[in-house]
Formats: structure tokens, sequence, C-alpha cells
């Protein structure tokens, strides 16, 4: 992640809590999210509005050094309603798990050019308000996530997630 100057962090964090603010009052509602939304959420995130899919290959460099090379993805709307459908099969079984799928695996696919954990972050929101949970969602934001291609992390991040999440 590049080094962000003051201003840019401050106008990163605004559009994160207006984003925050529009997720808290539609999940409420009838409207479901599903990669429509998603997208939505992180055009405004990005403060864009054109196409925020990721449709190139990208390199990503987390905290331990490791480099990951993301390849071109043909459709990373199909990806999104995967893993979209996937929390919500968890939804009536374990909300805290589907919680952590859908957190994770957005994550882990990479389907946006930027914003992808406050992506996450917000649809865990929206998904958690929508079937009588909550989640600390700028801790969640803010938690370091590792690499999510090694067991011992993966444990590590769900340990931290069902911290900060709960049913009501």
């Amino acid at each position: 992640m590049n080094p962000k100057n003051p201003l840019q962090k401050q106008l990163e964090q605004e559009r994160f809590a207006r984003a925050i603010s529009h997720v808290e009052q539609t999940a409420q509602t009838i409207k479901r999210l599903n990669a429509s939304e998603l997208a939505r959420l992180n055009q405004m995130l990005n403060g864009q509005s054109e196409e925020p899919w990721r449709s190139e290959d990208a390199s990503i460099k987390i905290p331990s050094g490791k480099v990951h090379q993301m390849s071109v993805m043909n459709n990373p709307l199909h990806v999104a309603r995967d893993v979209l459908e996937l929390a919500n099969q968890l939804a009536d079984q374990d909300l805290i798990e589907g919680a952590f799928q859908l957190y994770s695996r957005l994550v882990l696919a990479h389907l946006f050019n930027d914003a992808n954990r406050r992506t996450a972050a917000l649809a865990t929101l929206w998904y958690l308000r929508a079937h009588g949970g909550d989640v600390d969602v700028v801790a969640l934001s803010q938690t370091p996530v590792g690499d999510l291609r090694e067991e011992l992390d993966v444990k590590k991040l769900k340990k931290q997630m069902m911290a900060l999440t709960k049913k009501t």
C-alpha cells in the first residue's frame, strides 16, 4: 500500500464514514447485498463512478513482505456472487462463520482496483446487520489480515473477527 499524505488519509476516512452510514441505513431494509451493491460500496470508498472491478493483473505486498501475483479474472462479478451466496447459505447455520467467509474471501479474491479490505469490511457489516448481527467495522478494517493463504493467519484472523462480531 502506498503511503498517503494526511489529506488523502482524511478523505479516505470521510468516505469510509459515509459508506458506513449508508450500509447502516440500507442493511435494515429489504434490499439485499449483491454484486452491484458491492461495486457501489467500492465506488463510494474511492469517490469514483467508473467500473471498480479489477481487470488487470495485480501485485499485492502483504506486511510479511511476501508478494502475491493476482491474475486477471474472467468475471469478478461471478466471484462476488459466489462469495455472497456462500455467506448467505451459512447465515442460518453459523452467522459468524458466514461473516468470516465473506470477509476473508473478498479480501483474498482482490476483486477491486482499490479499497478491497474496506469494501470487504462494509460487506461484512451489511451482511451481519441484515441477519441480526453487528461488527465494529472500523476495527475490522484496521485488523491486519496476514497471509490468508496460510492456515495460522486464517485462524488468527478468525479469532480476531469473532472478538469484533456479535449476534444481536
